[in-house]
């Protein structure tokens, strides 16, 4: 209870003083950690969306992957169709193949890593 408090006053504060270049980090850890023990998940899949594509625009490389992970496992928990899924997870890792120079080789699907992680 009191971390949600908590996490609720910092998004408050954070969004009062307009710290986007802050968003990545501040989304990840209260969407990730502190939000999933008292909110369902799928209220978080929206907030870690933004998450992701605030990452990719500012080329936080460590934020957009652990968002990615922790929006793919809420979507697959919350009973995501997996086709959908598996469609967001594919265009998930392209990006940051494309974003961050690491695209997977060509005989392994691009997903598989993100697909051992969460699963």
């Amino acid at each position: 209870d009191e971390g949600s408090t908590w996490g609720h006053s910092a998004l408050s504060l954070s969004n009062m003083y307009d710290k986007n270049a802050l968003m990545p980090s501040i989304y990840g850890a209260l969407y990730g950690a502190v939000f999933v023990w008292k909110e369902p998940f799928q209220s978080q899949l929206e907030p870690l969306a933004e998450a992701i594509r605030a990452s990719f625009a500012k080329g936080h490389v460590e934020f957009s992957y652990i968002n990615t992970v922790y929006y793919l496992s809420r979507s697959f928990f919350s009973g995501k169709n997996i086709r959908v899924l598996l469609g967001e997870v594919e265009a998930l890792a392209r990006q940051h193949g494309n974003q961050f120079g690491n695209a997977a080789s060509s005989d392994e699907p691009v997903y598989s890593p993100l697909l051992q992680y969460i699963l």
